[in-house]
């Protein structure tokens, strides 16, 4: 009750974080949330978000936009798409999963690499564009679109690209780069991430 009343010990409880109870108010006694376990995916190489990231300048190879691919389970990055128009995502797309399907390094025993991916509802992938479907469909991929409501619901691609984009940046200070060099900086900035294993790979038994 005294939460509740006086409006102050509630503000003096939420700053200083010692209510559990005020905490989970957070300054409004009609919205009290309810903490729930996260969702995180355990299965090597079948959960994938994705993003495309459109880049500051046109690389020397004349690209304008990269496609960045993260597994959820162990926050592996897939090889970086790299795309001179939206229109060539679904080209290019294709040719990268039929190549890492290929690669003996990424085949899993009982199915195949990138069974569901993780969407932004974008214009170059969206639910009514039919090839796009259809093209997932052949390769057995189910596609799950975030909520456009909510900016949280796709934020392990937004962070995949934060992470990405921050390490080809500084990659690309520490050797006084030019600006059009980023796509050699973003290679090595998946090379460095994938040779860094996440903490929470020793719950997943690969």
């Amino acid at each position: 009750d005294l939460h509740r009343v006086d409006r102050r010990q509630r503000q003096m409880c939420i700053r200083d974080r010692r209510c559990t109870v005020c905490t989970a108010i957070r300054g409004t006694t009609h919205k009290r949330y309810k903490g729930k376990d996260v969702f995180v995916p355990t299965k090597v190489g079948w959960y994938f978000c994705t993003d495309v990231f459109t880049l500051d300048t046109i690389t020397r190879h004349g690209n304008r936009y990269v496609m960045i691919t993260r597994c959820l389970a162990t926050g592996f990055y897939l090889p970086m798409v790299y795309i001179e128009h939206k229109s060539d995502v679904m080209s290019k797309f294709l040719l990268m999963i039929q190549r890492i399907r290929k690669n003996p390094l990424l085949v899993q025993p009982d199915y195949e690499i990138v069974k569901e991916l993780r969407l932004d509802v974008a214009g170059e992938w969206q639910e009514s564009c039919s090839m796009w479907t259809d093209m997932c469909a052949d390769l057995q991929i189910n596609l799950r679109y975030s909520s456009p409501d909510d900016k949280r619901a796709n934020s392990h691609a937004e962070a995949a690209v934060k992470h990405l984009s921050h390490t080809a940046k500084g990659i690309m200070l520490s050797n006084s780069l030019p600006p059009e060099w980023i796509q050699e900086c973003f290679n090595q900035a998946v090379d460095i991430r994938n040779n860094m294993p996440l903490v929470r790979l020793s719950l997943i038994h690969i």
